[in-house]
């Protein structure tokens, strides 16, 4: 459909629209983003815009992404970054606890009744 001259045109159009893209696109959110999709649709010449993802193929990296959070969560854990922030073993604990309040809640409410 198109050359190899208007495919030039066209792709020296492109990236001179979006030029200034990644910069504006960065400005909407509160931290960096790394990488950017972008879906594009072309009709007679001219580019329309559909949308952007910030985690494009993502389910490539997913296994070594899940172990770099891991490691991160090990570390705000283990140098106590947050206060509130509770082991597995801690927060099963805490909701046991929690539901023996409200059992014994339950059982008050009862006898007052």
């Amino acid at each position: 459909m198109y050359g190899e001259e208007e495919g030039r045109e066209l792709l020296k159009d492109l990236k001179a629209e979006l030029k200034g893209f990644p910069k504006k696109f960065e400005s909407l959110f509160d931290f960096n983003v790394s990488t950017v999709a972008i879906d594009l649709g072309l009709d007679r010449g001219k580019f329309h815009f559909f949308e952007a993802n910030t985690f494009p193929c993502g389910t490539f990296a997913r296994g070594e992404i899940a172990l770099l959070r891991a490691a991160h969560a090990k570390y705000l854990y283990e140098n106590k970054l947050n206060k509130n922030l509770l082991s597995y073993q801690e927060l099963v604990s805490k909701l046991k606890d929690q539901d023996k309040e409200i059992k014994r809640l339950k059982d008050d409410l009862k006898n007052i009744r």
